[in-house]
């Protein structure tokens, strides 16, 4: 099924109607329509503030206010993407974007509630401000990508692409698209009538390959449940960005499990995504149970593969039952004899972030927090216990899938705490799972939040906690960014951009994050007043250069006419020298370049002409420790060696 839209880019989300779980007592507060804050007038009491006393931090971690929102219904959805970054042309420097409603009392330029607000910055600078106020709609959640597509070096010529829930009238039953330069011209807008009363588009936003990705899902709604739920993937292309966007839409319908008594599916709501940077592979999944998984698990990812930009979808079989990695963590699931069964990881939990990414060799990669299923009957998983008294949140566990099926999977932590359910306000605070890659597809982490307090039971204050890994293997690290800073404890609702980046100075992993609510905020314990956006400055990952040193394969050229040496010593500290022989007739042009191991160049030269030897030099004090790649090319003949520097 296809349709297409026009023009593209501005926000979109909304508070989650649950579409189809077990237990209503468990899950209510994810069946809630969404709520204005006019509709919301609780006189919440105030809490005091405690800080830790930390004089001395341990980490370099600074808030950078970036604006503030009217309330904090809008960043609820995990799945929003509001943050995003590109590189200007021809430097390392990082534009990041941010796109949030802006509060109507702060802004002299916003006379509604519901306008959105384009706050961009080079990194660790103060953040400037632009105002999409053509629209009269109420436009809320906003989800946006940030593109450079003249590959300009001026920030005004970057462009913000927005998805939003759309208000005309006070009903909700539309989506914005919107598109626009950050100097807020060339402002093109369109907007889609929903299909049906559940039709959201809010989740995933990226930007491939010169095209640009929204997803979302529709379903029909049963009292607090739903069933024949849709998997949505919009699909947007320009010609000139101008103009903005067209979009399509291509659908996708699991043959879901329907309770036979109430006729609801046993389907979440909520339709995730990845991509490869290039486009060439994306995925696309919902947890759920079909009739053809039900004879082996519970709730667990339905997913989909395409290899064509989403002109259609194929279907990926999976069967994690009995998994030796989840074997190890997992309890089975036990008959009315109370005798043992099989283990049936349970994707079903409070917090309902099931991200992914798609790393260089296509392969996608889900972190899920996970439960063992104490019942072989997929209409009872909320009964018994689920989890070890040790990890009262869970287990993480990394899913790695191919389009022939699971591939493996691996143990990254325990959760130490349960979701919690009334804490500011009623809204709550979740694990709020996150997930990017570097540029090279190479590497990826995965954030989460929980608390560091003795004995907790739930998360009432969340730190920032992080893990690296490494598509090729080697060690996993794992991080808590926020302890021992002084808003220790105080770090909620927090957004990963996409993308990560390598900080060129001290070779680490940098993720730009963002958090809202700050102390204030969760002093008044009011959800309904405006709250805070803060970029979180210093976030960084230690990571395993040698593990994917095998990315980039090492051509043995078999010539008549060249050889070149491995360079000795190898590894070397000081200098190393690379030996060349030529058997050409007449004398031949040498060029060197040399790489990292994601394939950055980092030195090239011209080093005259050979005529039988040649030796050329590399001083090590030009790069920094780790693995590299030089690649040698006497006339049109070349080849690639690898050496490492220590």
């Amino acid at each position: 099924m296809k349709k297409t839209l026009l023009f593209f880019s501005l926000i979109f989300g909304i508070i989650s109607l649950s579409s189809a779980q077990i237990s209503k007592e468990s899950y209510r507060k994810y069946m809630k329509k969404p709520v204005e804050p006019s509709q919301s007038k609780v006189d919440y009491p105030k809490r005091d503030i405690k800080f830790p006393n930390n004089n001395n931090s341990k980490n370099d971690i600074s808030r950078i206010h970036i604006g503030k929102s009217p309330n904090a219904f809008s960043i609820l959805n995990s799945e929003q993407r509001p943050l995003s970054f590109d590189w200007l042309n021809n430097t390392n420097d990082l534009a990041l974007l941010m796109v949030f409603e802006g509060d109507p009392e702060s802004y002299s330029e916003i006379n509604q509630k519901g306008t959105i607000v384009s706050a961009y910055s080079f990194e660790g600078v103060s953040w400037d401000e632009s105002f999409l106020t053509q629209t009269s709609n109420f436009i809320t959640n906003p989800s946006a990508v940030f593109i450079n597509p003249n590959e300009s070096d001026d920030l005004e010529e970057f462009y913000s692409l927005v998805v939003g829930q759309d208000s005309i009238n006070e009903l909700w039953s539309n989506t914005a698209f919107v598109s626009s330069q950050i100097n807020n011209n060339n402002y093109q807008e369109n907007i889609y009538n929903w299909e049906g009363d559940n039709d959201w588009a809010r989740s995933s936003m990226t930007f491939k390959d010169g095209e640009a990705y929204i997803f979302g899902q529709d379903f029909e709604s049963i009292g607090a449940y739903g069933k024949n739920q849709i998997l949505k993937h919009y699909r947007g292309t320009t010609n000139n960005p101008e103009n903005g966007y067209d979009w399509e839409i291509n659908t996708v319908q699991p043959d879901w499990l329907i309770d036979p008594d109430e006729g609801f599916a046993y389907a979440l709501y909520t339709t995730w995504s990845a991509w490869s940077n290039d486009g060439s592979i994306g995925y696309m999944w919902m947890i759920g149970v079909t009739n053809e998984s039900y004879e082996y698990g519970v709730y667990q990812p339905q997913v989909f593969y395409t290899t064509n930009k989403g002109e259609s979808w194929n279907e990926i079989e999976l069967n994690l039952e009995d998994h030796y990695a989840l074997t190890e963590y997992l309890q089975p699931w036990i008959d009315e004899n109370g005798n043992p069964g099989t283990v049936r990881p349970s994707f079903i939990n409070g917090d309902r972030d099931f991200p992914g990414i798609v790393d260089y060799q296509g392969k996608l990669h889900i972190v899920a927090n996970v439960y063992g299923s104490t019942k072989g009957d997929v209409l009872n998983p909320t009964d018994g216990n689920w989890v070890e008294d040790d990890a009262l949140g869970g287990h993480l566990f990394e899913f790695t899938i191919t389009p022939n099926g699971l591939q493996d999977i691996f143990f990254i932590s325990k959760i130490k705490t349960r979701v919690s359910t009334n804490m500011f306000g009623n809204l709550g605070f979740d694990h709020r799972l996150q997930m990017g890659k570097e540029r090279g597809e190479c590497f990826y982490v995965v954030t989460w939040n929980d608390d560091v307090i003795s004995g907790a039971d739930s998360l009432i204050s969340p730190d920032i906690f992080g893990a690296s890994l490494c598509l090729g293997g080697g060690e996993i690290y794992i991080k808590n960014f926020t302890e021992n800073t002084l808003y220790e404890g105080f770090y909620f609702y927090p957004y990963l951009a996409e993308n990560i980046y390598i900080d060129g100075w001290n070779y680490m992993l940098a993720l730009p994050m963002t958090t809202s609510v700050g102390p204030s905020e969760w002093a008044y314990n009011n959800p309904s007043l405006p709250i805070k956006h803060n970029y979180i400055d210093g976030l960084r990952l230690p990571f395993d250069y040698l593990c994917c040193a095998d990315k980039i394969t090492e051509n043995e050229m078999q010539s008549p006419h060249v050889r070149i040496s491995q360079n000795t010593p190898n590894p070397f500290s000081g200098e190393t020298k690379i030996e060349i022989t030529s058997s050409f007739q007449e004398p031949k042009e040498v060029n060197i370049e040399i790489t990292d191991l994601l394939g950055h160049t980092v030195y090239q030269s011209f080093e005259g002409k050979i005529e039988e030897a040649k030796v050329i030099n590399i001083q090590a004090q030009y790069l920094k420790a780790g693995v590299y790649f030089y690649t040698i090319c006497v006339d049109e003949e070349c080849q690639t060696k690898k050496m490492i520097v220590e």
